[in-house]
């Protein structure tokens, strides 16, 4: 039960003792702004991200820097930094040599919160612990009231009160309450991983790149890649590849379009490279084919959300 022990002994006693230098309040507090280049090291996951809605970050141990939209703070032990909507931001270490560990407190939705306590030691990031938290709709004004207050101190440390006492009853009245290491981190990678895959296979015709993909998601394309190898054994442009292909094969089973059709509405740069891809995938040419089988199991699974659109072809 560690991390209720840290929620209990760290975080919430701190959120009723907060003053006015331990708070950072969205993205435009300037009396800790600092000067520099933010750098983050290569082994690190150069997040940019941003949530459709706020979230906490506490610093328990070490020092951090803090970015959020155009400025980085410092964050050392007992700050707290309330992010607001849509505002990008990611962290990295003041010195690689030094260690720190802060409590997210991230919304899942409207209804949900996932409380996570991560180390950042050697090199390596490490989630000790995650808390699923049912909430109410009050945890998200609190929120909102806090970034929205920023300059009126008075009203800043009631939304704290306010806020530590949400957090405090919703664990204690929650049934579903659960301490699982990296359950939430996994629950959450899935989630936006759903969103990265329905996003591709309805745009996978377009021009796009992965980039585009972790924007819409809020996501870093360094992790996203590294989210598609770990949970699909692929990668961000195999992924497109193929959905472009189920879509082609579609197209050609059941339109009377020229390859060069095909291929420009599937995405493909032009009909060669179309032609070079569906021999490579298939080991047949494009049309003329009708009547002909080809090998489907060479794509992914029609069950999966990528292709959802390619259940009706036929083998």
């Amino acid at each position: 039960m560690e991390l209720t022990k840290i929620i209990a002994t760290a975080l919430l006693p701190r959120l009723q003792r907060a003053r006015p230098e331990n708070v950072v309040l969205g993205d435009k507090d300037h009396s800790r702004r600092m000067q520099g280049d933010f750098v983050v090291p290569d082994f690190m996951a150069p997040y940019n991200k941003r949530h459709h809605l706020p979230e906490l970050c506490f610093c328990v141990k070490g020092k951090l820097l803090m970015r959020m939209g155009e400025f980085h703070y410092c964050l050392k032990p007992g700050d707290l930094s309330v992010i607001g909507r849509n505002v990008y931001h990611c962290e990295s270490f003041v010195n690689l040599e030094q260690s720190y560990e802060v409590i997210w407190v991230t919304m899942m939705s409207v209804r949900e919160l996932i409380i996570m306590h991560c180390r950042y030691r050697d090199k390596k990031h490490e989630q000790t612990g995650s808390l699923h938290v049912g909430i109410s709709g009050e945890f998200i004004r609190r929120l909102d009231h806090l970034v929205e207050k920023r300059f009126v101190w008075d009203a800043v440390e009631k939304e704290l009160h306010r806020l530590s006492a949400i957090i405090r009853d919703a664990i204690k009245k929650t049934p579903q309450v659960r301490e699982v290491k990296d359950q939430a981190g996994r629950r959450y990678q899935h989630t936006q991983l759903e969103k990265a895959l329905d996003y591709i296979n309805r745009k996978c015709s377009e021009d796009i790149h992965l980039k585009n993909v972790a924007e819409y998601i809020g996501l870093s394309p360094i992790y996203l890649e590294r989210v598609l190898r770990n949970d699909m054994g692929t990668t961000f442009l195999r992924h497109l590849t193929r959905c472009r292909l189920a879509k082609a094969l579609s197209l050609c089973n059941t339109t009377p379009k020229t390859i060069s059709e095909i291929a420009y509405e599937c995405g493909f740069s032009d009909p060669y490279d179309f032609s070079r891809v569906f021999k490579k995938y298939f080991g047949l040419p494009p049309p003329p084919f009708q009547g002909q089988v080809f090998p489907l199991n060479k794509l992914p699974s029609s069950d999966t959300p990528l292709f959802q659109a390619s259940k009706s072809l036929k083998s």
